[in-house]
């Protein structure tokens, strides 16, 4: 059986055989709701479907890889370009003394603990959190931001930013929540230039304990990354 959204197929539960898993939605699904929705028009309605759908992941595939390889090179053109920029000004300030001396005040940039970070063509600003539970019952945290296309193409969360959960030292998974949140949904929508679009990504919690966020590029030859700790209790 497939995913009503995606087309992908659907794995069966590990913990419940009447649940059915997408792994490219992150959704979860009755099984009983599933063959009721398809039974009484299997032939019109289900089969054609999944045949466009099909057609259409093949082709967002085909999209995907573009982007993925265009952001490469965007990525490598920008280190490279910042290394020549690095090497004129400090020439320039070689030449001109006075310009080393700097201001405090200025030069240091307060972290207010909050995301809000610049990637390569995009920003990501947190919004807010929740918890809650998911498809199989075991906590969860719903994390809440702002993706913004700073860019010149169309491009999506997925594609753009890398967004990481830890608590205890160690990464959290992402996991399936069962709740129609449209925000989860936004996760792989495309963003034109200059729009913004609000996402949520869900990650498995082990207890109550402080988790820290992380968001970076997901595609970067450089450290550079935003943190933000969320108390839980």
């Amino acid at each position: 059986m497939k995913c009503p959204i995606c087309g992908q197929k659907l794995r069966q539960s590990k913990k419940n055989p009447d649940k059915l898993l997408c792994d490219n939605c992150r959704k979860g699904y009755w099984r009983k709701d599933l063959e009721d929705d398809y039974e009484d028009d299997y032939e019109d309605y289900y089969r054609p479907r999944s045949r466009k759908t099909s057609k259409r992941r093949k082709k967002k595939s085909g999209v995907l890889k573009i982007v993925l390889i265009a952001v490469a090179v965007l990525v490598v053109l920008g280190i490279i370009w910042a290394i020549i920029g690095r090497g004129d000004d400090s020439a320039s300030i070689n030449d001109n003394p006075q310009t080393q001396e700097s201001n405090p005040e200025t030069d240091t940039a307060e972290d207010d603990g909050v995301i809000n970070f610049d990637g390569t063509g995009y920003n990501v600003t947190y919004v807010r959190h929740e918890t809650g539970t998911d498809y199989e019952g075991n906590p969860c945290l719903y994390y809440y931001y702002t993706f913004t296309n700073n860019g010149e193409e169309n491009t999506s969360s997925a594609v753009a930013a890398y967004v990481q959960c830890f608590q205890n030292g160690s990464q959290r998974e992402t996991t399936i929540s069962t709740d129609n949140i449209d925000e989860i949904n936004n996760y792989m929508m495309e963003v034109q230039p200059g729009s913004s679009i609000e996402v949520c990504e869900v990650f498995s919690l082990s207890d109550t304990s402080d988790v820290t966020i992380e968001v970076s590029d997901l595609i970067s030859l450089s450290d550079s990354k935003d943190t933000q700790t969320i108390t839980l209790e």
